[in-house]
């Protein structure tokens, strides 16, 4: 180990998820690491809080598990006995004073199959039938859109944007879809360009993720 003298000094501003992992990898690289942060508390939006007597994650509450990233890095700092697996009870979201089971078969809460029995439910008839609809819309419905939110107004409808794709986008993104690109989602872009059509990309994006899912070179 290098003498104290000649080791590089770091400042990691923020002690979140990122900079905690960053302080880690100077760390290990030999610098000597401070981590400022000016919250009462490390972990950023990773936390708990109670709910009815119950403590439950407020922040992100899983990881995805394509490529192994993320496990071999819980496996190295001494956590892995302490991963809970979910059970599948699917999830579900907040609609004003009611809850909304997600359907399942979708990206980013964008319905791949919006007449099914769960998107009726989520989006009510008149929902669900303005989203099917989607794929009959010419291209260049939502060629202008400058955010996620703008291109599924134009071709999903509001309701698809405020019962599902905003209330997923908070969760996953912490932020808001206006503020968000068709980018930030891998791979939608892409399939949208390709199919024309936001549901068709949705099925695309899907099916890639669960043949991803099934590859064991990717576990």
């Amino acid at each position: 180990m290098e003498p104290d003298s000649l080791r590089p000094r770091i400042a990691v501003v923020g002690g979140g998820v990122s900079g905690l992992v960053a302080a880690r990898e100077l760390a290990l690289a030999g610098a000597d690491v401070v981590v400022i942060e000016g919250a009462d508390r490390l972990g950023g939006r990773i936390r708990g809080a109670a709910l009815a007597g119950v403590t439950v994650d407020i922040g992100a509450e899983s990881f995805a598990t394509r490529g192994g990233t993320v496990a071999a890095l819980i496996g190295e700092i001494g956590m892995a006995d302490q991963i809970v697996r979910p059970a599948p009870l699917g999830s579900w979201v907040i609609d004003g004073p009611r809850s909304i089971p997600l359907p399942a078969a979708g990206t980013l809460g964008i319905p791949a199959t919006p007449l099914s029995a769960a998107t009726v439910r989520a989006l009510g008839l008149p929902g669900a039938l303005r989203a099917a609809a989607e794929p009959l819309l010419p291209r260049r419905v939502g060629r202008d859109a400058e955010s996620l939110a703008d291109l599924v107004r134009a071709r999903l409808g509001s309701r698809a944007l405020h019962r599902l794709v905003r209330p997923v986008a908070l969760g996953v993104y912490s932020a808001d879809p206006d503020r968000l690109g068709v980018t930030t989602v891998p791979g939608l872009a892409d399939a949208y360009a390709r199919r024309g059509s936001l549901i068709a990309a949705a099925r695309d994006v899907r099916d890639s993720q669960a043949a991803a899912m099934s590859d064991p070179r990717r576990a």
